[in-house]
């Protein structure tokens, strides 16, 4: 039995492979070959740009919690598509160890200016 199914990403020449039982990431790649890998990409730019709406509210002390968690949760979902898009899960993977590790570093300096 197959352990993983591989999926061609039009537009991107890419190919992912996906554990059937993550239904999830099925979802996400038959929308991606549904809509195109321009149009999801248009989706996320959105996604994000309402969070950062969601956000600017609550610094104003007129957002609310459970439109930032609708926010948040649209922002992962594309995340993970743009994961599934790019097939660079694991560059991002180590970009974000390489961050977390300056982050600790700087905040063992007590140099709290960026991030």
């Amino acid at each position: 039995m197959e352990k993983f199914k591989k999926y061609e990403l039009q537009g991107f020449r890419r190919q992912a492979f996906v554990e059937p039982a993550k239904w999830d990431t099925q979802i996400l790649i038959d929308t991606i070959k549904k809509n195109g890998t321009d149009a999801q990409i248009i989706v996320a730019i959105e996604e994000m740009s309402e969070l950062i709406k969601e956000l600017t509210k609550h610094l104003r002390n007129k957002g609310d919690i459970d439109h930032i968690s609708e926010e948040m949760a649209d922002v992962k979902i594309m995340m993970h598509q743009l994961d599934i898009m790019f097939g660079n899960r694991i560059r991002v993977s180590q970009w974000r160890d390489k961050k977390l590790e300056r982050l600790e570093q700087r905040l063992h300096d007590g140099d709290t200016t960026k991030y």
